[in-house]
């Protein structure tokens, strides 16, 4: 057996998975306190790993391939994290140019890469929602709509490049968790496949809604709400309640 790589700080992880683009292998090293990315051509697997960045403490950066380009999901100087691009030949952070900046408001969690799409997934007001936009990431850029005002949606595999279409689940407090195939290009999505409820279930006859309640120290918690159609609102009904939001984690909104 050939060593290819060994990290000898053991407080960070390595993982190794091929860009969807299929050009590059990328060896991710992770830890609490930063991350550090290295690459080499697939068509060239015994190569030496060369350093996107070197680690740097706090500093954590994700890259995926697209053309002649590294995209880089950062955190350097971007607590919700921004998006930039460096070439393939220098992709040092001296030849970093912003695409999508910082935005206090929106929490920047992943990207997927496509042929002529760019998907970008977020979080805002506690919501995940999901940005589609050309790969220039400015041109068309839209928003996946969700049919309920609160609910939880992933990402699925998506395996290949070449497509318009991306997968992800979707489910709410009264949508059993879906498989949807949506067509970037359209704006249009179909559901390929739902949960099935062996007792019955009938949606036209629940509602869902989403409040906010201001706490102590003037921050909106958001409160999601699923009842059956024409209950009273007065106070009198019992609730069952749950929640959870610790460690940048919270409760999914899930059927």
């Amino acid at each position: 057996d050939l060593l290819i790589y060994h990290e000898t700080d053991e407080s960070f992880h390595l993982r190794v998975n091929r860009t969807r683009s299929g050009a590059y292998i990328l060896l991710t090293l992770s830890s609490h306190g930063g991350s550090e990315v290295r690459y080499l051509p697939a068509d060239r697997p015994l190569d030496e790993f060369q350093i996107v960045e070197p680690r740097r403490p706090w500093v954590e950066y994700y890259v995926d391939h697209q053309g002649d380009r590294f995209l880089i999901r950062t955190n350097d100087g971007a607590e919700n994290f921004k998006l930039v691009e460096a070439p393939v030949g220098s992709p040092g952070k001296e030849h970093w140019r912003e695409l999508i900046p910082h935005r206090a408001d929106t929490y920047m969690t992943g990207i997927d890469l496509f042929r002529d799409h760019l998907v970008v997934y977020e979080r805002k007001d506690g919501l995940p929602q999901i940005r589609i936009s050309a790969l220039d990431a400015v041109s068309d850029p839209h928003y996946v709509p969700f049919p309920d005002p609160a609910y939880t949606c992933e990402t699925a595999k998506n395996p290949e490049f070449d497509t318009v279409l991306l997968r992800f689940t979707y489910s709410s407090l009264v949508t059993p968790e879906s498989t949807v195939d949506y067509d970037m290009a359209r704006h249009t999505w179909e559901v390929k496949k739902q949960q099935e409820i062996p007792s019955g279930y009938d949606p036209s006859l629940y509602v869902s809604e989403r409040l906010h309640a201001a706490a102590p120290d003037g921050s909106r918690v958001p409160i999601s709400l699923a009842y059956r159609k024409g209950m009273s609102r007065d106070g009198s009904r019992p609730l069952l309640s749950s929640g959870y939001g610790s460690f940048g984690l919270s409760n999914a909104l899930s059927f």
